[in-house]
């Protein structure tokens, strides 16, 4: 297994969203871990798809992609080693986190 170059961390907010959202979803589960890994790893991995967005609640941050419609919102910190994750939802609709 690589060595991860990137250290992933979370907000309380972000942490209860997850729970929610990959309540009674295995296979999301593991999605969602498979993309903490890669994030640890590269977050500019083409596989994820990872663009910066200018949203109206967090201004300019980071957009990766973990299934077709969800996307995890992150900024990145301390010489580019910390990513902190801000927010999980939805790409388009009422769910949209940008």
């Amino acid at each position: 297994m690589k060595e991860r170059k990137y250290l992933t961390n979370t907000t309380k907010r972000v942490d209860k969203k997850i729970q929610k959202i990959i309540r009674n979803d295995k296979k999301l589960d593991k999605r969602l871990r498979k993309v903490f890994r890669q994030l640890e790893m590269d977050p500019f991995y083409k596989g994820l798809k990872t663009h910066k967005v200018n949203t109206p609640k967090w201004e300019m941050a980071y957009s990766s992609r973990v299934t077709g419609d969800l996307r995890l919102l992150w900024y990145l910190y301390q010489n580019n080693l910390l990513i902190l994750i801000i927010d999980i939802g939805g790409h388009e609709g009422s769910k949209s986190v940008y």
